[in-house]
């Protein structure tokens, strides 16, 4: 088999770029951490390029990024290990076959054996209880071998990096992109037997019912994305709820949705706007009025000489949701009534 080269010079691979690379296909591949250092193992690990969309599963479509280096690092000592045991083995047969200690009385036999040992054959020191894994002899540069490689496979558009996790496979953004933007979503379907069958798939189940279906009206009408929303949307997906937030600002960065922090009372949640599904134009009315003779309505005006730069106006609207509830919210505006200091803000 010859060795694999790069796409776009042409040249070889380094030999410890693909092992890592083979890492990350037997990860997207098996799914399963345990399986995927047995694959590498026995050489039946294959880089991603190599692997066809059946062959992918459902849970290797990311990982952590720690996670990885965890991985790498295991496979690595591993490999070291056993290396240590092939030379443990191979000197085993020199000192048979020379039979320099043969017929020499125990002790002094012990005696060389102790000099041989000092004299540095045995090259593997044993890990004390307090080494950490990059802290180990040639550990931190095993992980500059793997952060090297992935920043070159993320460059030729295999894998994708952001927010702490990478993405073994491109399709699965797909999927998480897909309910957000889908525009056949209804007010209507969200009291619907397929929406109550995946609030109950999401694990949600008597009061958080209720509360999940108002948060999904609100992510139909305002785009408001909350935790529980995403659960229910992304319930088929093989997504841990740690790395819900991980994700948000993935889709922040890449402009799909606005990120913010909600902040009214104990909830600190990170929230997200999607700001495709908002109408362009508000509802009649959209402003509320004047409750008393005494209520107060103040008017901020910013003027841009050379027009509003694109994209302003939307992300003021979004970043408006996290002051409190959201009444209506259109493409540029948003009314957001704060029920505790009893204003309005448009």
């Amino acid at each position: 088999r010859h060795p694999p080269l790069f796409p776009s010079v042409g040249q070889i691979v380094p030999a410890s770029y693909a092992e890592v690379w083979r890492l990350l296909g037997a990860v997207a591949e098996h799914g399963d951490d345990t399986k995927a250092l047995g694959a590498l193992k026995d050489g039946t690990a294959w880089m991603l390029g190599s692997l066809g969309k059946g062959s992918l599963s459902v849970n290797g479509a990311y990982r952590a990024r720690n996670e990885l280096e965890a991985l790498w690092i295991r496979h690595c000592q591993a490999k070291r290990d056993l290396e240590t045991i092939m030379d443990r083995s191979g000197r085993e047969a020199v000192q048979k076959k020379t039979s320099w200690f043969d017929g020499l009385p125990l002790d002094l036999t012990n005696m060389f054996e102790a000099l041989w040992d000092r004299d540095g054959h045995d090259s593997q020191p044993e890990m004390s209880s307090s080494t950490t894994l990059g802290d180990e002899p040639g550990m931190s540069s095993s992980l500059s071998t793997f952060n090297d490689a992935l920043h070159l496979y993320e460059a030729q558009g295999w894998v994708l990096t952001d927010s702490g996790l990478v993405y073994l496979q491109p399709s699965f953004i797909t999927e998480l992109v897909k309910p957000l933007v889908d525009h056949t979503l209804k007010a209507v379907d969200v009291s619907s037997k397929e929406t109550a069958d995946a609030i109950s798939e999401a694990g949600f189940h008597g009061n958080e019912v209720v509360r999940c279906r108002q948060e999904l009206l609100r992510f139909v009408r305002h785009g408001v994305l909350s935790q529980r929303v995403m659960r229910v949307l992304w319930h088929k997906l093989s997504l841990a709820e740690a790395h819900c937030d991980n994700v948000l600002r993935m889709l922040g960065n890449a402009g799909v949705v606005v990120c913010m922090r909600k902040q009214d009372g104990e909830d600190a949640s990170l929230i997200a706007v999607v700001p495709s599904r908002l109408p362009t134009q508000p509802e009649d009315g959209a402003w509320p009025p004047l409750e008393t003779d005494k209520s107060e309505e103040y008017q901020l005006v910013i003027e841009f000489p050379s027009g509003c730069p694109p994209g302003v106006a939307e992300r003021f609207a979004a970043f408006a949701h996290r002051f409190g509830v959201t009444q209506q919210a259109w493409r540029a505006g948003a009314v957001v009534q704060n029920i505790l200091s009893g204003y309005s803000i448009m």
